[in-house]
């Protein structure tokens, strides 16, 4: 096979991750977003020069069930796909045992291509604008609930391939067909190109690297999750990361800034949290959004 054609594959194989990073799950009808967050998460956001997101590298989050399940789901819907004749054995074979983070060697140029994943950043949002669960947090001592208005659109105007925003899935039927499609896509390429299995393999990982946030046990339904996922070169990561330590665990995170004030609609605090937050609003004029729930 020519080199060009080669690459035709696989630039076609990255579109199809992009497609699906940027431009599936449309999200209409969330123009308010919800960050539920203690005193010093409110200062981090509110207290800076600008208005400041913080994001959170994927494996610094607090529930130990974050993303633990989602080879699991992988691996049945692979074994049904073969089963049901979606697949072949060889392609099966191939894929069974793709992971999250997968680093792959392509044999098929030389010298070796090393396919070296981004990693991710997380920011949580709820659509749930009062919700008691949110509030009372087991874990963490939630005294505020910021109100966001069209943010993921300040996002993108800055950058238009970092950013994605995704509902989190809680139904199990609903994560299975949502992976089932994509293994079909994979299959389809597989079967027109079968020297395109590396990047194949690296469209997989990637998705399940995305899907791994996305899927979440049915018991959190509660939470009503948005999350908008930043993905970044793990090179570029380590420039723009801070660490912070929470019950003397560490967490890595990267701040985005300038996002416009315009998009703070609203800071709903609980009763004796209004002194903490009113003279950080009150440097930006912004006092007038504060109000209790």
């Amino acid at each position: 096979m020519k080199k060009e054609e080669f690459y035709n594959i696989d630039d076609q194989i990255d579109d199809l991750f992009f497609d699906y990073f940027l431009l599936e799950d449309p999200t209409p009808n969330i123009a308010d977003l919800y960050h539920y967050t203690t005193f010093e998460g409110a200062k981090g956001i509110l207290g800076g020069k600008s208005i400041s997101l913080r994001f959170t590298r994927w494996d610094c989050f607090a529930d130990s069930y974050e993303g633990k399940f989602v080879l699991d789901v992988y691996q049945d819907v692979c074994k049904y796909a073969l089963s049901t004749g979606r697949i072949n054995n060889e392609f099966y074979k191939e894929i069974i045992d793709v992971k999250p983070h997968n680093l792959i060697i392509s044999n098929d140029l030389k010298p070796q291509i090393v396919i070296k994943p981004s990693t991710y950043y997380i920011c949580c949002l709820s659509t749930e604008k009062d919700s008691e669960k949110l509030w009372n947090h087991e874990d963490r001592d939630i005294q505020f609930n910021i109100q966001f208005k069209v943010l993921f659109d300040q996002l993108k105007a800055n950058s238009s391939k970092s950013f994605a925003i995704k509902k989190v899935l809680y139904d199990s039927q609903e994560q299975k067909n949502l992976l089932l499609c994509k293994i079909d896509k994979a299959y389809n390429y597989f079967c027109k190109e079968k020297s395109a299995l590396c990047k194949i393999k690296w469209y997989l990982s990637e998705l399940l690297d995305v899907f791994q946030f996305v899927f979440k046990k049915s018991y959190y339904d509660f939470e009503s999750e948005y999350r908008i996922i930043y993905r970044i070169s793990e090179d570029e990561a380590k420039q723009k990361s801070k660490v912070k330590f929470y019950k003397g665990r560490p967490s890595i995170y990267i701040e985005i800034p300038n996002i416009p004030t315009e998009c703070v609609a609203k800071v709903f605090y609980k009763p004796k949290a209004k002194e903490d937050i009113l003279k950080i609003l009150q440097e930006k004029s912004m006092e007038d959004r504060l109000e209790q729930i």
